[in-house]
Protein backbone atom coordinates (compact mmCIF):
# COMPACT_ATOMS: atom_id res chain seq x y z
CA UNK A 1 0.00 0.00 0.00
CA UNK A 2 1.71 3.66 -0.87
CA UNK A 3 0.20 6.96 -0.82
CA UNK A 4 1.03 8.66 -4.42
CA UNK A 5 -0.02 12.78 -5.02
CA UNK A 6 -2.14 12.86 -7.86
CA UNK A 7 -3.38 16.54 -8.93
CA UNK A 8 -1.78 17.63 -5.56
CA UNK A 9 -4.25 15.08 -3.20
CA UNK A 10 -2.74 12.32 -1.86
CA UNK A 11 -4.08 8.91 -3.07
CA UNK A 12 -3.99 5.50 -1.65
CA UNK A 13 -2.68 3.16 -4.39
CA UNK A 14 -1.96 -1.03 -4.05
CA UNK A 15 -0.02 -2.36 -7.04
CA UNK A 16 -0.10 -6.31 -7.11
CA UNK A 17 2.36 -8.32 -9.30
CA UNK A 18 4.35 -5.24 -10.18
CA UNK A 19 6.64 -6.91 -12.78
CA UNK A 20 3.64 -9.14 -14.44
CA UNK A 21 2.12 -8.66 -17.62
CA UNK A 22 -0.31 -6.03 -19.18
CA UNK A 23 -1.15 -3.32 -16.55
CA UNK A 24 -5.27 -3.90 -15.38
CA UNK A 25 -6.68 -1.03 -13.04
CA UNK A 26 -9.70 -1.71 -11.44
CA UNK A 27 -12.28 1.18 -10.51
CA UNK A 28 -14.81 1.21 -7.59
CA UNK A 29 -17.90 2.52 -7.24
CA UNK A 30 -19.72 5.60 -5.25
CA UNK A 31 -19.33 5.09 -1.45
CA UNK A 32 -16.80 1.94 -1.48
CA UNK A 33 -13.50 1.50 -1.92
CA UNK A 34 -10.48 -0.78 -3.37
CA UNK A 35 -11.12 -3.45 -0.93
CA UNK A 36 -14.31 -4.46 -3.51
CA UNK A 37 -11.34 -6.56 -5.37
CA UNK A 38 -8.63 -6.88 -3.39
CA UNK A 39 -9.58 -10.13 -1.71
CA UNK A 40 -11.04 -12.16 -4.32
CA UNK A 41 -11.16 -10.38 -7.84
CA UNK A 42 -7.55 -8.24 -8.29
CA UNK A 43 -5.74 -11.60 -6.27
CA UNK A 44 -6.98 -13.84 -9.48
CA UNK A 45 -6.12 -11.26 -11.88
CA UNK A 46 -2.73 -10.23 -10.24
CA UNK A 47 -1.46 -14.27 -11.41
CA UNK A 48 -0.78 -13.04 -14.83
CA UNK A 49 -1.22 -9.47 -14.64
CA UNK A 50 0.35 -6.41 -13.40
CA UNK A 51 -2.82 -4.85 -11.41
CA UNK A 52 -3.32 -1.50 -9.84
CA UNK A 53 -6.26 -0.55 -7.03
CA UNK A 54 -7.22 2.78 -5.75
CA UNK A 55 -9.22 4.60 -3.92
CA UNK A 56 -11.02 7.35 -5.96
CA UNK A 57 -10.77 10.53 -4.39
CA UNK A 58 -12.69 11.39 -1.43
CA UNK A 59 -12.68 7.65 -1.18
CA UNK A 60 -11.16 5.11 1.51
CA UNK A 61 -7.49 6.21 2.93
CA UNK A 62 -7.36 8.99 -0.59
CA UNK A 63 -7.89 12.52 0.58
CA UNK A 64 -10.59 14.08 0.54
CA UNK A 65 -11.67 17.00 -2.01
CA UNK A 66 -14.00 19.63 -2.71
CA UNK A 67 -13.45 20.30 -6.25
CA UNK A 68 -16.10 17.54 -7.73
CA UNK A 69 -16.76 14.14 -8.61
CA UNK A 70 -16.94 14.82 -12.71
CA UNK A 71 -16.39 11.89 -14.92
CA UNK A 72 -13.91 14.46 -16.35
CA UNK A 73 -12.19 15.01 -13.04
CA UNK A 74 -11.96 11.47 -12.05
CA UNK A 75 -10.79 10.48 -15.47
CA UNK A 76 -8.18 12.95 -15.12
CA UNK A 77 -7.06 11.31 -11.52
CA UNK A 78 -7.13 8.01 -13.25
CA UNK A 79 -4.58 9.36 -16.44
CA UNK A 80 -2.46 11.29 -13.61
CA UNK A 81 -2.03 8.38 -11.71
CA UNK A 82 -0.97 6.42 -15.15
CA UNK A 83 1.22 8.93 -15.65
CA UNK A 84 2.98 8.75 -12.13
CA UNK A 85 3.17 4.53 -12.12
CA UNK A 86 4.57 5.00 -15.59
CA UNK A 87 2.28 3.38 -17.24
CA UNK A 88 1.33 4.49 -21.04
CA UNK A 89 -1.77 2.10 -21.76
CA UNK A 90 -3.56 -0.23 -19.31
CA UNK A 91 -6.81 -2.43 -19.31
CA UNK A 92 -9.61 -1.19 -17.18
CA UNK A 93 -11.62 -2.62 -15.26
CA UNK A 94 -14.95 -0.37 -13.57
CA UNK A 95 -17.91 -1.06 -10.98
CA UNK A 96 -20.60 0.89 -11.29
CA UNK A 97 -19.63 4.92 -11.24
CA UNK A 98 -16.03 3.54 -11.46
CA UNK A 99 -17.26 1.48 -14.85
CA UNK A 100 -18.72 5.12 -16.00
CA UNK A 101 -15.18 6.61 -15.44
CA UNK A 102 -13.66 4.09 -17.55
CA UNK A 103 -16.04 4.48 -19.99
CA UNK A 104 -15.48 7.71 -20.14
CA UNK A 105 -11.75 7.58 -20.18
CA UNK A 106 -11.87 5.00 -23.17
CA UNK A 107 -13.87 7.02 -25.12
CA UNK A 108 -12.12 10.69 -24.44
CA UNK A 109 -8.11 8.59 -24.23
CA UNK A 110 -8.35 5.72 -26.53
CA UNK A 111 -4.79 5.74 -26.68
CA UNK A 112 -4.34 4.85 -23.21
CA UNK A 113 -7.07 2.11 -22.83
CA UNK A 114 -6.49 -1.74 -24.05
CA UNK A 115 -9.47 -4.00 -22.93
CA UNK A 116 -12.63 -2.65 -21.13
CA UNK A 117 -14.12 -4.36 -18.84
CA UNK A 118 -17.75 -2.51 -17.05
CA UNK A 119 -19.53 -4.30 -14.47
CA UNK A 120 -23.10 -2.47 -13.72
CA UNK A 121 -22.04 0.74 -15.20
CA UNK A 122 -25.31 3.11 -15.10
CA UNK A 123 -26.45 4.76 -17.95
CA UNK A 124 -26.70 7.71 -15.34
CA UNK A 125 -30.76 8.10 -15.88
CA UNK A 126 -31.90 5.52 -12.63
CA UNK A 127 -33.45 7.46 -10.51
CA UNK A 128 -31.78 5.79 -7.67
CA UNK A 129 -28.69 6.99 -8.30
CA UNK A 130 -29.99 10.90 -8.50
CA UNK A 131 -32.02 9.86 -5.26
CA UNK A 132 -28.27 9.31 -3.60
CA UNK A 133 -26.58 12.16 -5.54
CA UNK A 134 -29.30 14.51 -3.77
CA UNK A 135 -28.14 12.97 -0.35
CA UNK A 136 -31.37 12.49 1.27
CA UNK A 137 -31.16 10.21 4.65
CA UNK A 138 -33.73 7.73 3.16
CA UNK A 139 -31.91 7.00 -0.01
CA UNK A 140 -29.21 6.28 1.31
CA UNK A 141 -30.71 3.91 4.78
CA UNK A 142 -32.80 2.37 1.76
CA UNK A 143 -29.24 1.53 0.23
CA UNK A 144 -27.28 -0.07 3.02
CA UNK A 145 -30.46 -2.18 3.79
CA UNK A 146 -30.67 -3.47 0.04
CA UNK A 147 -26.87 -3.69 0.41
CA UNK A 148 -27.44 -6.18 3.32
CA UNK A 149 -30.54 -8.23 1.68
CA UNK A 150 -28.77 -8.95 -1.21
CA UNK A 151 -25.50 -10.10 -0.14
CA UNK A 152 -26.51 -11.42 3.60
CA UNK A 153 -23.48 -8.92 4.48
CA UNK A 154 -25.09 -6.82 7.70
CA UNK A 155 -23.32 -3.44 7.83
CA UNK A 156 -21.71 -2.76 11.19
CA UNK A 157 -22.95 0.48 12.76
CA UNK A 158 -19.54 2.06 12.79
CA UNK A 159 -19.86 1.36 9.20
CA UNK A 160 -23.01 2.93 8.51
CA UNK A 161 -21.84 5.76 10.44
CA UNK A 162 -18.71 5.94 8.37
CA UNK A 163 -20.40 5.72 5.06
CA UNK A 164 -23.09 8.37 6.39
CA UNK A 165 -20.19 10.85 7.16
CA UNK A 166 -18.82 10.34 3.32
CA UNK A 167 -22.08 10.64 1.79
CA UNK A 168 -22.91 13.75 3.25
CA UNK A 169 -19.01 14.77 2.57
CA UNK A 170 -19.64 13.73 -1.25
CA UNK A 171 -23.27 15.18 -1.68
CA UNK A 172 -22.13 18.77 -0.13
CA UNK A 173 -22.81 21.20 -2.28
CA UNK A 174 -25.05 19.39 -4.28
CA UNK A 175 -21.33 18.38 -5.96
CA UNK A 176 -22.03 14.42 -6.87
CA UNK A 177 -25.69 15.58 -8.16
CA UNK A 178 -24.07 18.00 -10.66
CA UNK A 179 -21.48 15.56 -11.51
CA UNK A 180 -24.24 12.80 -11.79
CA UNK A 181 -26.27 15.26 -14.08
CA UNK A 182 -23.46 15.88 -16.46
CA UNK A 183 -22.59 12.38 -16.50
CA UNK A 184 -25.81 11.44 -18.05
CA UNK A 185 -25.78 14.29 -20.67
CA UNK A 186 -22.41 12.41 -21.55
CA UNK A 187 -23.87 9.10 -22.21
CA UNK A 188 -26.63 10.48 -24.17
CA UNK A 189 -24.75 12.81 -26.86
CA UNK A 190 -21.56 10.26 -27.20
CA UNK A 191 -21.76 7.94 -29.67
CA UNK A 192 -20.65 4.52 -28.07
CA UNK A 193 -20.52 3.32 -31.73
CA UNK A 194 -16.78 4.61 -31.41
CA UNK A 195 -15.92 3.16 -29.18
CA UNK A 196 -12.62 1.26 -30.01
CA UNK A 197 -11.85 -1.12 -27.00
CA UNK A 198 -13.25 -4.40 -26.71
CA UNK A 199 -15.40 -4.66 -23.80
CA UNK A 200 -16.83 -7.05 -21.30
CA UNK A 201 -19.88 -6.29 -20.05
CA UNK A 202 -21.21 -8.19 -16.62
CA UNK A 203 -24.32 -7.44 -14.92
CA UNK A 204 -26.80 -9.04 -12.45
CA UNK A 205 -29.85 -10.82 -14.07
CA UNK A 206 -32.17 -9.28 -11.39
CA UNK A 207 -30.36 -5.60 -11.20
CA UNK A 208 -32.15 -2.80 -11.99
CA UNK A 209 -29.20 -1.71 -14.49
CA UNK A 210 -29.96 -4.81 -16.40
CA UNK A 211 -31.66 -2.84 -19.12
CA UNK A 212 -28.80 -0.60 -19.56
CA UNK A 213 -26.00 -3.29 -19.74
CA UNK A 214 -28.72 -4.43 -22.99
CA UNK A 215 -28.60 -1.04 -23.82
CA UNK A 216 -24.25 -0.88 -24.12
CA UNK A 217 -24.45 -4.13 -25.77
CA UNK A 218 -26.61 -3.05 -28.77
CA UNK A 219 -24.60 0.48 -28.45
CA UNK A 220 -20.79 -0.83 -28.52
CA UNK A 221 -19.63 -2.48 -31.28
CA UNK A 222 -16.86 -4.96 -30.33
CA UNK A 223 -18.78 -5.77 -26.93
CA UNK A 224 -20.42 -9.14 -24.96
CA UNK A 225 -22.54 -9.17 -22.44
CA UNK A 226 -22.51 -11.54 -19.54
CA UNK A 227 -24.88 -11.94 -16.50
CA UNK A 228 -24.90 -13.98 -13.60
CA UNK A 229 -27.41 -14.72 -10.63
CA UNK A 230 -27.29 -11.38 -8.56
CA UNK A 231 -28.63 -7.49 -8.52
CA UNK A 232 -26.28 -4.06 -8.57
CA UNK A 233 -23.59 -5.83 -5.43
CA UNK A 234 -22.40 -8.41 -8.08
CA UNK A 235 -19.05 -7.93 -7.20
CA UNK A 236 -19.46 -9.41 -3.51
CA UNK A 237 -22.40 -11.87 -4.83
CA UNK A 238 -20.06 -13.58 -7.52
CA UNK A 239 -16.58 -12.42 -7.02
CA UNK A 240 -15.54 -16.27 -8.10
CA UNK A 241 -17.60 -15.52 -11.19
CA UNK A 242 -16.69 -11.86 -12.15
CA UNK A 243 -12.98 -13.11 -11.75
CA UNK A 244 -12.87 -16.13 -13.83
CA UNK A 245 -15.00 -13.59 -16.53
CA UNK A 246 -11.92 -11.29 -16.09
CA UNK A 247 -9.19 -13.81 -16.41
CA UNK A 248 -10.97 -15.04 -19.77
CA UNK A 249 -11.22 -11.65 -21.19
CA UNK A 250 -7.76 -10.35 -20.41
CA UNK A 251 -6.32 -13.99 -21.42
CA UNK A 252 -6.67 -13.03 -24.91
CA UNK A 253 -4.82 -9.91 -24.98
CA UNK A 254 -2.43 -11.12 -22.77
CA UNK A 255 -1.51 -13.69 -25.49
CA UNK A 256 -1.97 -11.33 -28.17
CA UNK A 257 1.05 -9.23 -26.30
CA UNK A 258 3.40 -11.93 -25.98
CA UNK A 259 3.31 -12.37 -29.76
CA UNK A 260 3.07 -8.40 -30.62
CA UNK A 261 6.00 -7.61 -27.52
CA UNK A 262 3.81 -4.95 -25.54
CA UNK A 263 0.51 -3.80 -24.80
Amino acid sequence: MARIEVHKKQVNVIEMNAGGGDPVIMLHGLLTNLSLYYFIIAPAIAREHHVVLYDLRSHGLSERSTEGYTLELLSGDLLALMETLRIPRAHLVGYSYGGSIALYTALTHPDKVGRLALIEAPSFKEESLHDLARGTRYSLADTMGEYTDSTGIAVSQAKAQQVEEQHRFLTKDGLLLAAVQQGQSFTDTNPLEGLQAQTLLLYGAQSGLLETGRSFAQRIPHSKLHLAEGDHNLPVQQGDFVARELEGFLQVDQNNASERGSL
